[in-house]
C-alpha cells in the first residue's frame, strides 16, 4: 500500500468515527435535520430512523452527555468571566 493510500485510508476512518460520535452523541440534532427535510416519502423514512436512533441515545442516557457538557462549560464561564454571553 502505498503512502497516499495510506492517508485515504486513515482519513476515512477518522471521517467514519467523526460521523458515528456525531450520530451518537447529537442524536437530537440529526433529528432535528431530519425534520427540516422536504416532505416526501424516502423524508418520512429518515424521520422514523431519526426518531428511533434518538429514542435508543436516550434510553441509553448518551444524549445526556452533551447538555452535561454544556451546562459544564457554561458553568466554568460564568464562574470565570461572570457572563452570560457564552
Amino acid at each position: 500500500m502505498t503512502n497516499p493510500e495510506k492517508l485515504s485510508l486513515k482519513l476515512s476512518a477518522l471521517m467514519i468515527a467523526t460521523l458515528f460520535a456525531l450520530a451518537v452523541f447529537q442524536s437530537a440534532a440529526l433529528l432535528t435535520l431530519a425534520y427540516d427535510l422536504e416532505p416526501s416519502t424516502i423524508g418520512e423514512m429518515i424521520v422514523m430512523v431519526c426518531e428511533t436512533w434518538n429514542d435508543w441515545m436516550n434510553r441509553l442516557g448518551v444524549a445526556g452527555v452533551t447538555q452535561a457538557i454544556a451546562d459544564f462549560m457554561v458553568e466554568i464561564h460564568e464562574n470565570t468571566v461572570g457572563g452570560d454571553d457564552f
